[in-house]
């Protein structure tokens, strides 16, 4: 499972919301109506009428929530059920040794032509390491020498070579490009602030929301 670390920032650029209505549509293009209401109590919305209730607030509040439900809390809610999957005949229990994570910080120099360096690594700033371009330019040389590393380094670690393995603790590997660690049991440091909150509330209201209907 692989992020980078500034997710949250493409989602400021685009279709960001300037209301509370157009926050509530914006969030709905997403996620089903239950999701959003449940998701809401999580994070610091205004009141109408209040001093916060103005446009630059909503392009700021809609940036975590959608991040945070696309990745931190999926990736979290997911490495659990693999780990202790609902008691059903015929599922099994992945090992903890097969539960990983990997988060690319690299920035490709060549995104600054189309990027702004504020927005760091954010959601899709690491398509060229997989695709070898994002717009004509790019520099091509620099990305090929770091995705050949990489990729390398990915293979090693999805064959479960020498790079990483199952321990008993989270694990890191650092190589400038590619960080990645193992999944343990239902740790709460991989992930930061807000993860199981935004999980638990997503998988109720949808639970909820099933049952009414």
């Amino acid at each position: 499972m692989g992020d980078v670390p500034d997710e949250k920032e493409l989602y400021k650029l685009v279709n960001s919301p300037d209301s509370l209505s157009s926050l509530h549509m914006q969030l709905e293009n997403y996620y089903p109506r239950p999701v959003c209401d449940a998701l809401f109590p999580l994070y610091d919305v205004p009141k109408p009428g209040s001093k916060d209730d103005k446009p630059g607030t909503y392009a700021e509040l809609y940036a975590p929530i959608v991040a945070d439900a696309q990745v931190p809390a999926s990736h979290r809610g997911f490495a659990h059920l693999l780990l202790n999957p609902p008691k059903v005949d015929g599922t099994k229990t992945m090992p903890p040794g097969r539960v990983h994570r990997y988060r690319i910080p690299w920035r490709a120099k060549g995104l600054d032509a189309w990027l702004r360096k504020e927005v760091g690594v954010c959601y899709s700033a690491d398509m060229q390491n997989w695709m070898l371009r994002v717009g004509v330019r790019i520099l091509v040389s620099q990305i090929r020498r770091k995705r050949k590393r990489s990729l390398n380094l990915l293979e090693n670690f999805c064959m479960v070579k020498r790079l990483i393995g199952a321990t008993s603790r989270t694990k890191t590997v650092f190589c400038g490009l590619i960080r990645k660690e193992t999944f343990i049991g239902t740790s709460k440091i991989l992930y930061g602030k807000g993860g199981w909150e935004v999980w638990n509330a997503m998988m109720t209201a949808q639970k909820q929301h099933l049952e009414a209907s």
